[in-house]
């Protein structure tokens, strides 16, 4: 019995120090289209001061904008939430679009940690 209690003890311990379940360190929890055409996007993350780089792109791949957004992290190391407002630089070629929210590393300019979504952009185009 003291065997099997010690094992248990030693397991729980083992597993206590182990995360399973690890959060990303960048997700988008929501991504919209406006009546206006800009994107609203919702998300949560943790990087290097607070920043993450976003990217929309349509299906073929063409750049619609790329920017960056922080985080209302309390603290240095912490998660915390965003919120964005994108206005694109061009209207999309194609009916869906895709968000892309990373973390880029300061040492070396790779993408360390990303997500994205696809979400239908139902807007007709308008003339000016």
């Amino acid at each position: 019995m003291k065997k099997v209690l010690l094992l248990v003890l030693l397991l729980l311990m083992f597993l206590s120090g182990c995360s399973i379940f690890k959060e990303k360190e960048v997700s988008l929890t929501k991504v919209s289209v406006n009546s206006d055409g800009s994107i609203h996007v919702e998300g949560k993350g943790r990087a290097f001061e607070n920043t993450f780089a976003l990217k929309v792109l349509d299906e073929n791949d063409f750049l619609l904008y790329e920017g960056s957004s922080t985080t209302d992290a309390k603290d240095m190391g912490q998660f915390g939430n965003f919120k964005e407002d994108i206005r694109l630089n061009v209207f999309p070629q194609t009916d869906k679009i895709k968000v892309i929210a990373y973390i880029v590393s300061p040492k070396d300019g790779t993408i360390t940690n990303k997500d994205e979504k696809i979400v239908n952009y139902d807007l007709p185009y308008k003339t000016v």
